[in-house]
C-alpha cells in the first residue's frame, strides 16, 4: 500500500505490516503525518497483529517522528513493533527516549532487531 510521495510503503504478510520508510529523513510535520497515517491504514485494512518498520533508507529523524510510531504502537496493541535496519543515530535517538529496550530498560514499547530477516523471524515470518 502506498499513495503518491508516501514517504513509506507497506506490504501486509500473515497477519504482519511491513513497512519500509522510503525518505532520506524525517524532519517536516508532513511527512510525520503522511508516515503515521500510511502505516495505521495498513494495520487497520489487515488486521495486523505485529509491525515491522525498516529504517533502511532513514537517515536522519527528528524527536517529532517519535510520535507516529508511538500511534502505531497503541494501534497494534499487544502485538509487537520492530524496528530494523536503523544507523547508530537511529539507535541513539530512541535509546536516549528510552524506547528501546537497551542497557538497564528491558521493557520498552519497541523491539530492535538488526535485519529485516532478524526481524521478520520475532514476528513469526519464515
Amino acid at each position: 500500500m502506498q499513495t503518491e510521495n508516501s514517504p513509506v510503503v507497506c506490504a501486509v504478510e500473515d497477519g504482519v505490516v511491513i513497512a519500509t520508510v522510503l525518505v532520506s529523513q524525517i524532519r517536516d510535520p508532513l511527512v510525520v503525518d503522511s508516515l503515521r497515517t500510511s502505516i495505521l491504514q495498513a494495520i487497520d485494512a489487515s488486521e495486523a497483529r505485529s509491525v515491522i518498520i525498516d529504517f533502511g533508507n532513514l537517515k536522519l529523524m527528528v524527536s517529532m517522528a517519535l510520535l507516529a510510531f508511538l500511534a502505531v504502537r497503541r494501534r497494534i496493541g499487544g502485538g509487537r513493533v520492530v524496528f530494523c535496519e536503523m544507523r547508530p543515530e537511529i539507535i541513539e535517538i530512541l535509546d536516549i527516549c528510552r524506547l528501546i529496550p537497551r542497557g538497564n530498560v528491558t521493557t520498552a514499547p519497541f523491539e530492535i532487531a538488526q535485519s529485516l530477516k532478524d526481524a521478520r523471524e520475532r514476528c513469526g515470518l519464515a
